[in-house]
């Protein structure tokens, strides 16, 4: 037994020795629970005086309104070849309004929601990751809860992956929300209500064998940089969105077990 120990004490000394600081940092970072800084903000990045919340009168059907979301990386990370976000969502009220309901077929506002790679024109501070191309890639409703949904959008690298500073903000994408149908004939109702937006997570594609980094934000985190609302967010129950979005206008919902919580990220 004790000539095997040694000999995979050996064995794991020869592998550490061939692998860079770096790639052992980026095989640790999904599995350390947070890394990076996760930012969401309306009509600019954080580090450009984005704001948090977002009032629309709700009296006209044109123009739209920018969710603009953001990232700073803990380390130097080389070779990013994509991106994948994850931003959820709740609505005040007991199921997601009309307004909320964006590109599933038959939706009442199916083109309203658009993913965007490009930033935006006064972004200093912010800067490209790459010159990414990116597609919605689905948008799923009550996925915890009534008057809940996900987005998930991803990005890939053009022409050829980027290497990203330690520190440095990049913007990752807009999520460009329209009036259209908020108003006249064929009007979606809910345009009105309190919601709270929250990036939840951003993973970066990076060469083997890390494969990808996770940045997200851990279940204790206090900060809310990677929070948006929507007409203040009030009504909206904390509850709906799981836990980690704590919207700072949120109506306290039923205490959860340590149970039901633990479960919620498994």
């Amino acid at each position: 037994m004790d000539s095997l120990l040694r000999m995979s004490a050996r064995t794991l000394g020869r592998t550490c020795t061939r692998l860079s600081a770096r790639t052992l940092l980026l095989l640790l970072l999904p599995a350390l629970g947070s890394a990076g800084e996760l930012n969401l903000r309306w009509n600019a990045c954080w580090g450009d005086g984005g704001i948090m919340n977002r009032t629309f009168a709700c009296t006209s059907n044109s123009g739209a309104s920018v969710l603009v979301g953001s990232f700073v990386p803990p380390l130097d990370i080389l070779q990013v070849s994509g991106l994948q976000c994850v931003v959820d969502l709740a609505v005040a009220g007991g199921s997601l309004p009309a307004w909320w309901q964006f590109k599933n077929t038959g939706t009442c506002r199916q083109s309203s929601l658009v993913y965007s790679t490009t930033p935006p024109l006064t972004a200093v501070n912010c800067v490209e990751w790459d010159s990414a191309v990116g597609t919605l890639v689905s948008y799923t409703t009550d996925l915890f809860g009534p008057g809940s949904a996900r987005v998930i959008g991803a990005s890939a690298a053009l022409p050829a992956p980027a290497d990203l500073t330690a520190g440095q903000e990049y913007f990752a994408f807009s999520l460009i929300v329209s009036n259209q149908n908020t108003v006249g004939s064929g009007a979606c109702a809910g345009c009105s209500l309190g919601a709270c937006i929250g990036l939840k997570q951003i993973t970066l594609t990076v060469p083997p064998p890390a494969g990808t980094v996770d940045l997200f934000v851990s279940n204790n985190a206090t900060s809310d940089d990677r929070l948006a609302t929507w007409q203040g967010g009030a009504g909206v129950l904390v509850r709906k969105s799981e836990l980690y979005l704590n919207c700072p206008q949120a109506t306290p919902a039923r205490g959860r077990a340590w149970g039901e919580v633990k479960a919620l990220y498994r």
